[in-house]
């Protein structure tokens, strides 16, 4: 009977050291990864030290043939170089746009990530403008990277 318990303890000790065995003998390989998301993202201020954020371009009234300008400043917000653009949408009247005209001395400017830009708004509105009163529409600011 001692001599089975001891045959049965050295079989059980053999598979214990032979599963043991096994897992010292494998390895493991880890490779580490490095990677920057890239963002993209501007931001608009209407103070040079960036404190307060534009949100409305107020004109005020216009007369035909004039051009207004409004100074903005520009950060870039992300980790990339982007180049600026300028969109109009949703004008209210429609046909407004036939007439009046946005544009920025920003169109096409690289900016660096981190910097921040002067802009100028220039609103320039048609002197032979007819039948617009009153007008609305969106500026989009676009970075590209």
């Amino acid at each position: 009977m001692k001599r089975g318990l001891l045959v049965l303890m050295v079989i059980c000790g053999f598979t214990l050291g032979v599963g043991l065995s096994f897992t010292v003998h494998l390895t493991r390989y880890s490779i580490e990864n490095i990677a920057a998301v890239k963002m993209v993202g501007v931001s608009v201020w209407q103070d040079v030290n960036l404190t307060t954020p534009l949100t409305q371009l107020d004109w005020g009234f216009i007369e035909p043939g004039e051009n207004v300008t409004i100074t903005c400043y520009v950060r870039n917000e992300g980790n990339i170089p982007e180049t600026l653009g300028l969109l109009t949408e949703n004008w209210t009247p429609a046909n407004a746009s036939d007439w009046i005209n946005l544009s920025w001395n920003l169109e096409g400017v690289t900016i660096d990530f981190g910097e921040a830009l002067t802009g100028n708004f220039t609103l320039t509105v048609s002197s032979s403008i007819t039948s617009v009163i009153k007008f609305s529409f969106d500026t989009v600011i676009v970075g590209s990277g």
